[in-house]
């Protein structure tokens, strides 16, 4: 309400001054010198005063401009129209910035990392400049240097090698601000600045040095069976463990190795899915299928088996279908190759 009667006020004090300097000198004072303004009623072409000489008398009727008013009312108007437009939201005051507008700035191993943020889109890059020149750029949505270790807050990969290879490294990560997704993290070194690895997940991960090498391991989940015959919620994410090796991060078996249950413990899981509540029609519960990608994943696909063929239950149908579903989706995982060969590979001792 404030800026409307600034606008209201500036307008008609603007339109006061043009009209003011513009008209209000009509001429009606009598013959003056249309240089220095002298009043000469008392006759002649020539200014007494300055020595002006004009060639007809009419020019001594010509009317005096306050060209200094109307500069200013002029002025007064512009801004009023500048601030009308952008009370009634038709301007992006920001329009008149520069677009990227620098979030954050820290130097690493002698390269300027920058993360800029874009004022109308919302887009964020990453900027790694070295002598003054850009070196790498990362577009993203919502960029963080360093990784998040495994006792969070603790920051990973910020100058640190992370990789073994012996280069300061830098994690970047970058979140798309989806409900459940997505994250991906960038590996990167910098002397020279480059991209060593790039990890897409759905869910969030973290990094650990599981064997105090001084090699991080990167943990996260596999997606594959989000959503398959369960919510998200009830969905199962098997843990996943990655190492970085010949040149990119592969599935880690030793990492993933889990001990198999106890007899006690298998029994309980079976005689719990043979239970009709474990069934939705000829539906298992999530967590009898889960359990079977938990034994998969720690290296006991045998165990797996034997779980869906005693678990069952024999007057529940659509057991074949069932498991052909199961094991086509389990080999559209991305982890599926190192998966399968995790299973055919004895386990050290």
């Amino acid at each position: 309400m404030v800026t409307w009667w600034l606008v209201a006020a500036g307008s008609a004090g603007g339109l006061a001054l043009v009209a003011t300097g513009l008209f209000r000198d009509r001429g009606a004072m009598g013959p003056r010198c249309p240089r220095c303004w002298y009043d000469m009623r008392g006759g002649g072409l020539r200014c007494p005063e300055c020595g002006h000489v004009v060639w007809h008398a009419r020019e001594l009727l010509a009317r005096r401009r306050r060209w200094g008013w109307v500069v200013t009312g002029g002025m007064l108007l512009v801004l009023s129209a500048a601030l009308s437009t952008w009370q009634a939201g038709l301007v992006d005051p920001q329009a008149w910035l520069p677009p990227w507008q620098t979030l954050l700035s820290r130097t690493l191993a002698g390269a300027e990392v920058r993360i800029d943020g874009h004022r109308r889109t919302g887009e964020q890059r990453l900027r790694i400049r070295v002598g003054g020149r850009d070196r790498l750029l990362l577009p993203g949505w919502r960029l963080a240097l360093g990784g998040q270790g495994y006792q969070a807050p603790t920051e990973v990969g910020v100058g640190q090698d992370v990789t073994g290879t012996g280069s300061p490294s830098l994690i970047v990560v970058d979140y798309s601000g989806g409900a459940h997704c997505c994250w991906t993290y960038y590996v990167l070194d910098l002397a020279p600045p480059r991209i060593v690895a790039v990890l897409d997940t759905t869910t969030a991960g973290y990094f650990d040095d599981l064997d105090d090498d001084g090699v991080y391991e990167f943990i996260t989940a596999d997606p594959t069976f989000d959503y398959w015959n369960a919510s998200h919620a009830e969905s199962p994410f098997p843990r996943v463990v990655l190492a970085f090796r010949a040149g990119r991060y592969r599935l880690a078996p030793e990492y993933m190795r889990t001990a198999p249950p106890s007899s006690a413990d298998f029994d309980a899981w079976v005689n719990e899915a043979r239970t009709s509540q474990s069934f939705s029609g000829s539906r298992p519960a999530p967590l009898f299928w889960g359990r079977m990608l938990d034994l998969i994943y720690g290296g006991h696909a045998d165990l797996a088996e034997e779980l869906f063929r005693l678990g069952w239950p024999p007057e529940i149908p659509g057991k074949h279908e069932f498991r052909a579903d199961f094991d086509r989706t389990l080999r559209s995982s991305r982890y599926w190759p190192d998966l399968r060969l995790m299973q055919l590979s004895p386990e050290p001792h």
